[in-house]
């Protein structure tokens, strides 16, 4: 039995004719007949009787209404319920991720706001473990699989990253002088340690650096200024019509991934925003690899 027959057969009872149910449906009125018909063979019972005023229920078309309207309340209640959690799920779930990757979650964000209205989300643009050991943060965006045994981690995509400078630098010193020659933005102690630090290490070793940054951000931006090469997600490139590929073919490819301590994932408003940014960040998954 379909409770959607049911549905019908309740909505005959309340307006007193197959055709002012139908009205109300917005359905015709053979549609209302024929899933009368549907449930009196699935109960093997005649449900209505027909006259020239209208329809009157049948015992066996009143008991049917009377476990239908039960139904119905049953439903309406599991709809509160569940409306009424997902307004209860509030409280502040901390982020720690690179500055760069922010601008990629704000569409998600906007999106649980419209969904959980009591969340906060606190971004901490730290990228290193420890926060998360140290329970400064219940959720990390990283860039690299390593992780202490005792955090959950999940693969969401891939990103790709390339050497970049401005056009008015590329303009003025070319593509053809070895790296060593040209001008790259320098990195800190912390950024050393990432794909763009690892990449400049091994082939601008001897170019001057013009400005050291401490964010990739930052170091877009004085990219962007003209002040030299670095590389950057092609992402984050992205964002500054002024940088073009200083070289055509892709420097890497890192997987990235969200972490989380387990104890974290145990609250529910933890749970909520890690389920929802996993799905996301997976569907923008193709246009963070491009």
């Amino acid at each position: 039995m379909k409770w959607d027959d049911l549905k019908y057969l309740l909505t005959v009872r309340q307006q007193g004719s197959l055709a002012a149910a139908a009205r109300v449906l917005r359905v015709d009125q053979t549609t209302v007949g024929r899933r009368i018909e549907s449930l009196e063979k699935n109960l093997g019972a005649r449900l209505l009787e027909r006259n020239a005023s209208g329809c009157r229920l049948t015992p066996a078309g009143q008991r049917a209404c009377a476990a239908g309207e039960t139904m119905e309340a049953s439903l309406q209640h599991l709809e509160r319920q569940v409306t009424r959690s997902d307004e209860q799920i509030t409280g502040v779930v901390r982020i720690a991720v690179a500055g760069g990757f922010v601008p990629v979650l704000l569409p998600a964000l906007i999106q649980l706001r419209r969904s959980h209205p009591n969340l906060t989300v606190a971004i901490s643009a730290r990228t290193d473990l420890s926060n998360l050991v140290k329970r400064e943060a219940d959720l990390a965006i990283r860039h690299t699989s390593e992780s202490q045994p005792s955090l959950v981690t999940t693969r969401l995509g891939s990103v790709a990253w390339s050497l970049y400078a401005s056009r008015h630098y590329i303009e003025s010193f070319g593509r053809a002088a070895p790296f060593s020659s040209h001008a790259v933005i320098g990195l800190d102690d912390m950024l050393r340690k990432t794909t763009s630090g690892r990449w400049l290490a091994e082939h601008a070793s001897g170019s001057r650096e013009t400005i050291v940054v401490n964010d990739l951000i930052s170091g877009a931006a004085a990219a962007a200024a003209g002040l030299g090469l670095i590389v950057l997600p092609n992402f984050i490139a992205a964002q500054y019509p002024d940088l073009k590929k200083f070289r055509p073919d892709e420097i890497a490819r890192t997987d990235f991934f969200l972490v989380a301590r387990p104890d974290a994932l145990a609250l529910q408003r933890v749970r909520v925003i890690a389920n929802h940014l996993t799905a996301y960040l997976r569907t923008r998954a193709a246009s963070l690899s491009a």
